[in-house]
């Protein structure tokens, strides 16, 4: 019998990558699951191997593509009815690399990039806003980069999505605490998901990952880096460095 009773977590991305490793984080803490992406195959590939691990878990899964603006307050709306109004977190994690340098005829592959991580994550947050508020209660997460943290030489519009996605979350925070409603901003380091194309330095894996930023989020951080080492010392590193050294060992 599956569990309706229980509290529950909307992820978008969630096919692969962080979004998959925190579904099976939060089932693990008996959650019940509300999935989307892209790739609804996946997803019910997931849901099938999370009902086979824990039976008594619910989860819906629902196609999204948050660059369809239109459809994502339906899909998310319906996700959380399918779900029995049960949502305690909204997680948005939909996001892309791909961004290209500047000036060399990819403006469109760095638009996708913008749109997909920023705009797209607000809709989906104000998607999860429409239920919240009239609860007084929720916690919406968003999911950034340490590359937010200063612009990084050859991903202008990676860097720029990842830290207006940070400043939107901050400005939100004051928004919506009248509400009830908690904010959090994760800030993934280098972790072992599809979207990096080669092995990096402290790297960690995606089921590390997904356990720390579960963590993170069900101690109501505002503000959290994972993992703690080394990148919370390199983020206040790349914030605090004069702009003349920062140009000197960043140029490309």
């Amino acid at each position: 019998m599956k569990n309706i009773d229980t509290k529950s977590v909307i992820i978008t991305g969630a096919s692969s990558g962080i979004g998959e490793g925190l579904a099976w984080e939060f089932a693990k803490l008996g959650y019940n699951l509300g999935l989307a992406a892209r790739n609804i195959d996946k997803l019910d590939k997931i849901k099938s191997k999370i009902h086979t691990q824990f039976p008594e878990i619910l989860v819906e899964t629902a196609k999204l593509d948050v660059m369809q603006y239109d459809s994502v307050e339906k899909v998310i709306t319906s996700l959380d009815r399918r779900l029995s109004n049960s949502t305690e977190i909204l997680i948005a994690n939909s996001g892309i690399a791909g961004s290209k340098e500047s000036g060399i005829g990819k403006f469109e592959d760095n638009r996708k990039v913008i749109e997909t991580n920023l705009l797209g994550a607000i809709a989906t947050i104000d998607a999860g806003l429409s239920f919240f508020k009239p609860r007084k209660k929720g916690t919406i997460v968003g999911i950034s980069s340490v590359a937010g943290f200063r612009g990084l030489p050859g991903s202008a519009a990676y860097s720029s999505s990842k830290a207006g996605l940070s400043t939107y979350l901050e400005s939100l925070r004051g928004e919506v605490r009248r509400y009830g409603i908690h904010v959090c901003c994760i800030h993934p380091g280098f972790i072992d998901t599809p979207i990096k194309n080669k092995k990096r330095a402290f790297e960690i894996s995606v089921e590390k990952g997904s356990s720390l930023i579960a963590s993170a989020i069900l101690k109501k951080k505002k503000s959290s880096t994972i993992p703690w080492f080394p990148w919370a010392m390199v983020g206040f590193a790349m914030r605090n460095i004069p702009e003349w050294i920062w140009s000197r060992v960043s140029t490309k």
